[in-house]
């Protein structure tokens, strides 16, 4: 559920807060939303090569007659061999580094939003820069030429020294410079913790865990499996970087709008109205479970004085706690409100929150066609995303509208990414055993070289070190 209140697009804030949190969400979400679609060409272009071996093998090749369970191929054809085991490889190395490729991205784009909130408290509190100590020197202030200059550069250089810091560091400056408490009540802070930790693995050992690493994980309550030890190579699948997404997005959002807040107290509203459009943007994409954790914080602990937009907060809490399957605690949430003092638009919600679908069409018919919602909005609205398809609710509103409600394409373009998206994970699960499916259709062609050196054959395939099962095998024939 939406609100309609102050302009939040326009003011000095949303510049400096709302634009770099939107930006943030949107490129998380857009790394995370492509893997299912890349998963599935990959997939595709693995099976396509596997069985293109597999066809040639058929074609081309020959029991040998001294061992049945190998293959005998004319070294004539073993540069086409090559070939597919060329595209095997490029296939298996993106295959296999494009779930630690997405992690990195996604930190990084954390990354870039912290240093732009570094920036908005600088220039909306310039005293804090004031007390940071750091100092330029007289040739410094000479090449920069003016106040403004020198401003800039030092907050450039006061952000790039937060930035080299680890994360848990980078949380203890804030603290200090803002007086407040970040970390408190925040449940994912290990797992924030531990996915950036993981971001650093791959960036500087491809993935294998090390001593610092574990250190890490434990100071600050990470979980790690008993099968985690130094040396241990980490993998990532479909469920670890949804995981990762919701994290780092809970944490971008709730910290920028603690130091919007904090920083910028007579624009609380534009703040409000940002949190409200920025969580159901979240609810539409489906990232129910993040826009939950969220919250639940700005609901139950940072509560806003302005009625109608708590109620919209906590309407689209409470769905975002039924949509992620947290129906209980949503009713315990509802079961502490008077819902029938609330306005009707607030009533109908409730009510289909809570399944009571024949309440829910008298509702409809009584907020009528020139009401606080319309056709669009019970399209568009996630939580009508059920309503719809209830008689009760297509009864009432043909008689509003005079019109029967029909299935919009927007439907079925969001069925249809379900449906991609489903194809994508299945993928990334079943990553392991294609992996090896792919290896087994290789052997490599050194053996020739190193039998016959005096003929003329292909240079040594890249993936050759493989240590694979013996299922193929490229040998000359007997002379």
């Amino acid at each position: 559920m939406p609100v309609t209140s102050t302009d939040s697009s326009s003011g000095v804030s949303q510049e400096l807060f709302g634009s770099p949190i939107d930006r943030f969400t949107k490129r998380v979400k857009a790394f995370s939303g492509v893997i299912p679609s890349v998963m599935t060409v990959l997939g595709f272009g693995a099976e396509t090569e596997s069985r293109a071996i597999d066809a040639f093998m058929k074609a081309h090749g020959s029991p040998d007659e001294r061992n049945p369970t190998k293959t005998r191929i004319d070294v004539h054809k073993v540069a086409v061999l090559d070939d597919f085991m060329r595209r095997i490889e490029e296939t298996l190395i993106a295959v296999t580094h494009l779930p630690p490729t997405m992690l990195v991205s996604m930190v990084s784009e954390y990354d870039v939003l912290l240093g732009r909130l570094i920036d908005a408290m600088f220039r909306s509190k310039p005293d804090v820069l004031n007390s940071s100590g750091r100092t330029l020197t007289f040739s410094e202030i000479s090449r920069l030429g003016d106040i403004e200059a020198a401003r800039a550069f030092l907050i450039e250089k006061e952000i790039e020294s937060v930035l080299r810091d680890s994360h848990a560091l980078q949380f203890d400056w804030l603290e200090n410079k803002l007086k407040i408490p970040l970390r408190k009540g925040l449940q994912r802070w290990p797992q924030f913790i531990e996915l950036t930790e993981r971001r650093n693995l791959y960036v500087h050992t491809d993935g294998v865990v090390s001593s610092q690493y574990i250190d890490v994980c434990r100071k600050h309550g990470a979980p790690l499996g008993d099968k985690i030890q130094v040396g241990t190579k980490l993998n990532i699948d479909h469920d670890y970087l949804i995981s990762a997404r919701d994290v780092l997005i809970e944490i971008g959002v709730k910290l920028g709008q603690v130091m919007w807040r904090k920083l910028v107290p007579a624009e609380i509203d534009r703040a409000e109205d940002h949190l409200i459009a920025c969580t159901y943007d979240l609810l539409q994409a489906g990232h129910n479970r993040c826009v939950a954790s969220i919250l639940q914080f700005f609901v139950e602990e940072l509560k806003t004085n302005d009625a109608n937009k708590r109620m919209v907060l906590t309407v689209n809490y409470a769905q975002a706690l039924k949509w992620s399957r947290q129906s209980d605690k949503m009713r315990t949430l509802v079961s502490n409100i008077d819902v029938s003092i609330l306005a009707p638009k607030f009533q109908l919600a409730f009510a289909v929150l809570l399944d009571d679908y024949v309440k829910a069409a008298s509702l409809v018919r009584e907020i009528g066609s020139r009401g606080a919602i319309g056709m669009v909005e019970y399209r568009d609205w996630p939580l009508f995303k059920e309503l719809r398809d209830q008689p009760e609710f297509l009864a009432s509103f043909e008689q509003v509208f005079g019109r029967p409600f029909q299935p919009f394409l927007e439907e079925k373009l969001k069925l249809a990414r379900e449906a991609r998206d489903h194809a994508g994970k299945a993928m990334m699960d079943q990553l392991p055993k294609q992996v090896e499916e792919l290896k087994a259709s290789k052997r490599s062609a050194d053996q020739e070289q190193a039998r016959h050196p005096n003929k003329e054959t292909p240079p040594t395939n890249p993936i050759a070190s493989l240590q694979i099962s013996p299922e193929l095998e490229t040998r000359h024939p007997q002379e």
